[in-house]
């Protein structure tokens, strides 16, 4: 037993030993370098609670491309703006960046998205007995004017009656 007991105690001290690192200053931190987005703006405009996830997958690939790096792309012309097109299974966005890599502005629209819960709540308590056929989703913001539009058009039927409602979600 003081066998085990000594063994014990001298493998507790060797670990001990080697996970003490003497060489370094105890009041440093290392932090791995941040990267901000470039585009940083269009996300805190255009994503929100109201976003369908679709969405907002697209829009983050879309602020964090570099299209400084796109083989057609020119810094050169200073009035020219680049256009990009990202995709999904869902729909699309056209982005319009400067010579910068910043985003000027961008259109989007998708189809058959998870809609908002607010969303939701309104089409149920307005329109009962009405079931969602279909729905879109169409976005387009504006830098310059620091401006986001935004609404859902939602078709809706009712056996043979069909009705198509748009929602403008809250800015």
């Amino acid at each position: 037993m003081k066998n085990l007991i000594s063994i014990l105690a001298l493998t507790m001290v060797t670990f001990l030993g080697y996970s003490q690192d003497l060489d370094k200053d105890e009041n440093t931190i290392e932090l791995e370098d941040v990267v901000m987005s470039l585009n940083r703006d269009y996300l805190v405009l255009v994503q929100d609670a109201m976003t369908p996830p679709e969405v907002a997958r697209l829009q983050l690939k879309a602020a964090n491309y570099d299209v400084r790096k796109h083989p057609e792309f020119s810094e050169d012309v200073e009035t020219d703006v680049f256009e990009m097109a990202f995709r999904n299974s869902k729909g699309a966005i056209h982005a319009f960046y400067d010579n910068q890599g910043k985003i000027e502005s961008a259109f989007e629209r998708f189809h058959d998205v998870v809609l908002p819960r607010e969303v939701l709540l309104e089409i149920l308590n307005s329109y009962k007995g009405y079931n969602m056929v279909s729905n879109l989703y169409v976005s387009s913001y504006d830098q310059k004017k620091d401006n986001l539009n935004r609404s859902y058009k939602i078709d809706l039927e009712n056996g043979i009656n069909k009705r198509t409602v748009k929602i403008d979600p809250p800015k």
